[in-house]
């Protein structure tokens, strides 16, 4: 049983933390949880000043201590912000997408054009500190993150399997983006009440609640086999827990009574 609070709009004992990745499809997640979580508030602006704190206004930060906010937007560790009302939700994403997925989009961004992925991989230490396991940076404690990154060759320190296993355990909801729409049932499920459930969980068709379905590249162009296999090697700690992650989402869902064959897709 993974519920903590049956309707999350209630008086705020508990508040919801969601922990937002890069190219992890946040800002959808979060339009989402604003609408749901704080659905008195119709105008946007005073849904963020009066229901939704974000990590960069420290002001806030306190006052979500103090229960006034009922969600908690933050792009940092985990170890944010904590405590036993603490509610702390979670999308993670396939390592090799989501690391091709933020080059384009900061190529797409930036204001002088960056080396060409396919040259920019072959200097591991740069690529290495802004592109890879940048997702276990964000569910796993700073010295789980060195130990994850111990080694070379892609080897990793045995006891990172179980710190990142535990690490994620300590989420409440754990949602997939390669499964979007499974992922915020589960969410709905976990926190609220029959009508957010039917609304996010009745409308799934079965055909859309396993396997591949929704996984894709979002890459615009296709790259050298050997950038695939470089990208491959430095998200290796990312790959771990991404698997990790994906069996406890498709327990979770399980446990809710929620259709899937995600385990008939498990290797």
């Amino acid at each position: 049983e993974y519920r903590i609070c049956r309707d999350c709009r209630k008086p705020y004992r508990y508040f919801q933390s969601y922990v937002h990745i890069h190219k992890n499809a946040g800002q959808t997640m979060t339009n989402i949880l604003e609408k749901e979580i704080c659905p008195e508030f119709t105008d946007k602006q005073e849904r963020r000043e009066k229901c939704v704190a974000y990590y960069t206004n420290s002001a806030q930060n306190i006052a979500v201590r103090k229960g006034e906010f009922r969600l908690h937007h933050s792009e940092r560790e985990v170890d944010d912000v904590q405590g036993f009302n603490v509610l702390k939700e979670v999308l993670i994403r396939g390592p090799l997408e989501r690391t091709i997925s933020s080059y384009e989009y900061d190529v797409w961004h930036s204001k002088f054009v960056p080396e060409p992925l396919d040259k920019a991989s072959e200097d591991p230490i740069t690529f290495q500190k802004k592109y890879g396991s940048i997702q276990v940076f964000h569910v796993s404690t700073k010295e789980e993150c060195k130990e994850a990154l111990k080694g070379s060759q892609g080897s990793i320190n045995p006891k990172f399997v179980y710190h990142v296993a535990d690490s994620l355990r300590l989420f409440h909801v754990i949602g997939l983006v390669e499964h979007f729409r499974l992922s915020v049932c589960l969410w709905a499920h976990t926190f609220m009440p029959q009508d957010v459930q039917e609304r996010h969980c009745s409308s799934i068709p079965l055909d859309q609640r396993g396997g591949a379905h929704n996984a894709k590249s979002g890459s615009k162009e296709p790259y050298k086999w050997g950038t695939y296999v470089k990208l491959a090697h430095y998200g290796a700690p990312d790959e771990y827990m991404y698997r990790i992650g994906r069996f406890e989402f498709a327990l979770r869902l399980a446990s809710v009574g929620e259709k899937t064959d995600l385990w008939d897709a498990e290797e």
